[in-house]
């Protein structure tokens, strides 16, 4: 959506406005989660609030979830390539 957003541990956007963000909750996924920066990325998952933020952080040990994220211009220029769009 327009307001997907994929932030540094400091809060800093990395990018925003995605059209795609995949995130694997990673192994040692549990409620509560086992650090402040995964609960970010749980919290929009879990506890219904309209939170898009979502946290992209190397690996460390109390961090490994995984983030991806499809920027909007990748997606459309793809599905222009397809032919999926006039």
């Amino acid at each position: 959506g327009p307001d997907l957003t994929c932030a540094a541990v400091s809060g800093t956007a990395v990018v925003e406005n995605v059209a795609v963000v995949i995130v694997s909750l990673g192994k040692d996924f549990t409620l509560p989660a086992s650090s402040e920066i995964q609960d970010e990325n749980v919290d929009g998952f879990h506890n219904g609030t309209t939170d898009k933020v979502y946290i992209f952080s190397p690996r460390r040990d109390d961090y490994d979830d995984v983030v991806k994220w499809i920027p909007r211009s990748l997606l459309f220029s793809r599905m222009l390539a397809a032919d999926q769009l006039p």
